[in-house]
């Protein structure tokens, strides 16, 4: 499930990820990629401070953890952010990154959020993954991050940047808190339901959405090695995918 891939990198200048992965340097602090059979119990402390789904999801993949190790066979698929269908641009409302697109178009502006990370990829390549995947002998007792490649793996400001650029509209960064104020008050904001997340302490005097800066980048190796050969192809947020994506979004968003 979404929520199984850890949010959050601790901001530790010495720190390595267990089993020795590699450390990518970024604006002089250090961000690593979480391997799929890397321990996720190097993410607790993040976890503990974060919402009930989130903890929920990390406590069901220990319980998996400790069925495999009585035997039982079993592949951990945890997933990406379905963002939309990559052929039809069909999404989820409900769910909060389209209602902060929405946000970010109507109010021509997105919040400075740094190296936020959601795992953005398409419901189809993860379902079409899986499939493939679920067949495999050799991928019992493996866990498969269903994320995008690193290079390909957007950040807030990145995803951002491609869709105002494709909706013709250039949104202006905005101090998080400033940004927030643009949209609190307003009872039909896209985001209005969902304020919480924006608002409410979590730790330290942030929010959910501010702690989910300097988030891990995922490795996908596992995935890469049980899809060669097959037809499944990693999406990407090109011009196509952005244009399908803004036209599924429709009405208020591109006022």
């Amino acid at each position: 499930m979404r929520g199984l891939l850890p949010q959050r990198a601790p901001r530790l200048t010495q720190r390595r990820c267990l089993g020795g992965g590699r450390v990518i340097i970024h604006h002089e602090r250090q961000v690593w990629p979480l391997r799929e059979d890397d321990d996720i119990d190097q993410n607790l402390p993040a976890v503990v401070t974060d919402m009930g789904y989130v903890r929920s999801k990390w406590v069901m993949e220990k319980i998996a953890d400790l069925a495999a190790e009585r035997g039982l066979p079993l592949m951990t698929f945890r997933l990406g952010y379905a963002t939309c269908h990559s052929r039809t641009g069909a999404y989820a409302d409900y769910q909060w990154w389209s209602r902060l697109a929405r946000t970010c178009l109507e109010y021509r502006a997105v919040p400075l959020l740094r190296e936020l990370r959601e795992g953005l990829t398409t419901v189809d390549y993860m379902v079409e993954a899986i499939s493939v995947i679920a067949r495999q002998p050799s991928a019992l007792g493996k866990k498969f991050n269903l994320v995008p490649s690193i290079p390909r793996c957007l950040t807030l400001d990145e995803f951002f940047g491609r869709l105002g650029r494709r909706a013709g509209r250039p949104l202006r960064q905005m101090p998080f808190d400033d940004w927030v104020s643009l949209w609190e008050d307003n009872r039909d904001a896209p985001l209005y339901p969902l304020l919480s997340m924006f608002r409410d302490n979590m730790y330290a005097g942030r929010s959910t959405v501010e702690l989910y800066q300097d988030t891990y980048l995922w490795d996908c190796t596992n995935v890469e090695e049980h899809l060669r050969g097959s037809a499944v192809r990693e999406p990407e947020f090109d011009d196509r995918l952005l244009d399908l994506y803004l036209a599924g979004l429709g009405g208020s968003a591109m006022r």
